[in-house]
């Protein structure tokens, strides 16, 4: 290989050092076991090809199950599905930072700036254990490459992927929707290079061909797969938890009651009562998150890329950070850290613009010298990767949550009757779930995710049909019910069905 064919290659290696250390650092620290809850559930949707909880997430079901279908040991599965979420997370920083690489014309500072998050918690969490948000980052990356790749040569092809992978990402993910109106804004700032618009109107049809991923919900629905989030509605309907007509009868209508939710399943605070909680502490999840230096930094970048270029990827880096910053700030759920992440990429985007000032400026003190820019930015990268480390050590540190599965192990490995019922929260049950379906533990037992409010009302409806267990029982249950503490549940019968044992 010649000469200048090697150079862009030498002049690459320390960033691509950065994407491999901080790739590592995702794999190395990666969860080895299942998690609970929604990663639990993740999971056995992807060894059987179920239907995780709303949206159904299928694009991510799908290729998790592509992915499991290279190990086919059930041991293996939390693992695959772990390291799943840090391959996209590595991928998403790798391709975010080249996306800044066409913006600014040179890869280092947005190497080092987007690199760094690998350091920060919020997403060291997410990209290490079987989640949809990594995937959802990726699927973002990709299409900043894109956009900012158009606006750098003019090839129309790249507008056409940008809408199809953009689209996808809605379809994956519906926080990715509050970014359409930026990228339309986008292309806008750049007219000259805009296709004729039946060109743009013919990249449009590739939207509902993104969104097509959701026939995959009613077609596996109707396959009856073990793990379906729209079962728990039926049940549900039959017991009087759900007015039917609230709920609907088709798949459809029942997609929407899932997505919409209702009362206190509400996740969005639409006039701003949860802004007065979530609003202090933003401030110091941004500072932990990508450090005291690379945050002042990337404040001032956003705003120098929207005044003095370059405008168009500044003013849509500028207007991503605000809409999905703001969205987080009205979110009533408690994973309002995972979803602020993408936030974390648009603040780094603007460290990167200033760090490539910097190298600029310290290139004519030193009469061109590239190293010493190159040695400055990464001194830099290390007093700033030092405090986010130090600062995340201190506060929740790189740790998962201590995981709960060997509790559920023991209670499902239990000598439950045949056939038994078992009312508990939905967590638990996601988990129990898990066993059943990956590693194939008492297929026979039913778990039914419930708050325990409805455990009474339940219980009058089908007790006696079947064993019948609860997670936890209250006195109006006990006058009741005939109550038995058996491994670590609470077995009700019918008080005039009494005791047969």
């Amino acid at each position: 290989m010649n000469r200048p064919e090697m150079r862009p290659v030498r002049r690459d290696a320390p960033a691509l050092l950065i994407f491999a250390l901080s790739a590592l650092f995702l794999f190395v620290t990666v969860r080895t076991g299942p998690e609970g809850g929604d990663s639990a559930e993740l999971i056995a949707s992807a060894w059987s090809l179920g239907i995780a909880h709303a949206t159904g997430y299928p694009l991510y079901v799908c290729l998790g199950r592509i992915a499991l279908l290279l190990h086919a040991d059930p041991n293996d599965a939390p693992l695959v599905m772990n390291g799943l979420s840090a391959l996209f997370g590595a991928a998403a920083i790798t391709l975010f930072a080249f996306a800044l690489r066409e913006a600014t014309g040179t890869l280092l500072p947005g190497a080092l700036a987007v690199a760094a998050l690998a350091a920060a918690r919020p997403f060291w969490y997410v990209a290490t254990f079987a989640e949809v948000y990594t995937l959802h980052l990726f699927l973002l990356a990709t299409t900043f490459f894109l956009l900012f790749r158009w606006r750098r040569t003019g090839d129309r092809r790249m507008i056409f992927l940008a809408v199809y992978v953009a689209a996808m990402n809605g379809a994956h993910h519906g926080g990715a929707l509050l970014f359409a109106p930026g990228y339309a804004l986008f292309l806008l700032t750049a007219r000259k290079k805009l296709p004729p618009p039946t060109t743009l109107l013919a990249s449009l049809v590739l939207v509902p061909i993104a969104f097509s991923v959701y026939a995959y919900l009613p077609l596996r629905h109707g396959c009856a797969p073990p793990v379906d989030a729209f079962d728990d509605i039926d049940r549900k309907v039959e017991w009087g938890l759900i007015d039917r007509e609230t709920a609907g009868d088709t798949f459809a209508q029942r997609f929407l009651y899932k997505i919409e939710g209702s009362g206190p399943r509400r996740k969005l605070s639409w006039f701003g009562e949860a802004a007065a909680r979530n609003g202090p502490v933003f401030p110091r999840y941004f500072r932990d998150s990508v450090g005291v230096l690379f945050l002042g930094l990337g404040a001032a970048g956003l705003l120098r890329a929207l005044i003095a270029g370059p405008r168009g990827p500044g003013f849509l880096l500028l207007y991503c950070f605000f809409v999905n910053t703001l969205f987080c700030l009205n979110f009533l759920s408690l994973d309002i850290d995972d979803f602020l992440v993408p936030s974390l990429f648009f603040i780094s985007a603007g460290t990167a613009f200033l760090l490539e000032d910097v190298r600029r400026l310290i290139g004519l003190a030193t009469r061109g010298r590239r190293a010493a820019g190159t040695l400055v930015l990464l001194v830099l990268f290390t007093v700033n990767s030092a405090d986010v480390v130090r600062r995340n050590r201190t506060n929740k540190g790189y740790r998962h949550i201590p995981g709960t599965m060997e509790k559920e192990r023991e209670l499902i490995n239990a000598p439950l009757p045949e056939n038994a019922r078992i009312l508990l929260p939905w967590g638990r049950a996601a988990a129990l779930r898990y066993l059943q379906v990956v590693e194939g533990i008492r297929p026979d037992i039913e778990f039914h995710p419930m708050g325990r409010k409805n455990y009474l009302k339940v219980a009058e409806e089908i007790a006696g049909e079947t064993p019948l267990f609860v997670e936890n029982v209250d006195g109006p249950t006990r006058r009741r019910f005939q109550v038995t503490a058996r491994w670590g549940l609470f077995e009700l019968r019918r008080i005039d069905q009494g005791d047969s044992r």
